[in-house]
C-alpha cells in the first residue's frame, strides 16, 4: 500500500516536469535540500535550498527546453525504510 501511495505521488511530478512545469514539484522539496549534479559545466554543482534548486531547474529548461524524463525506479528514504519502486510496479 505504501509503495502504491509513493508511486501515485511521484509519477505525476515527473510527468509535469517533462512538460517543463518544475515549479509544481517543488512542494516536495525540503527547505534544506541537498541536490548535487555531477560535472564541471553549467549544470554541475550543489544546491542547498529550495530556491537554489528552483534556479537550477530554470537553467536546466533554458538549456534543454524539450527535456523529457522517463522514470524507471523510485526509491524513498524514510518510513517504511528502504522503499524501492520499480516502474513495473506502478499502478496504472
Amino acid at each position: 500500500m505504501y509503495r502504491a501511495l509513493i508511486a501515485r505521488m511521484i509519477r505525476p511530478v515527473f510527468d509535469r516536469l517533462s512538460e517543463g512545469d518544475y515549479r509544481s514539484g517543488l512542494w516536495a522539496v525540503a527547505p534544506d535540500v541537498h541536490h548535487r549534479f555531477a560535472g564541471d559545466h553549467a549544470l554541475g554543482g550543489e544546491r542547498h535550498s529550495k530556491q537554489a534548486m528552483e534556479r537550477w531547474f530554470e537553467r536546466l529548461f533554458r538549456l534543454f527546453p524539450s527535456l523529457k524524463f522517463t522514470v524507471r525506479n523510485v526509491v524513498a528514504k524514510g518510513w517504511p525504510w528502504n522503499t524501492s519502486l520499480p516502474s513495473s510496479g506502478w499502478p496504472t
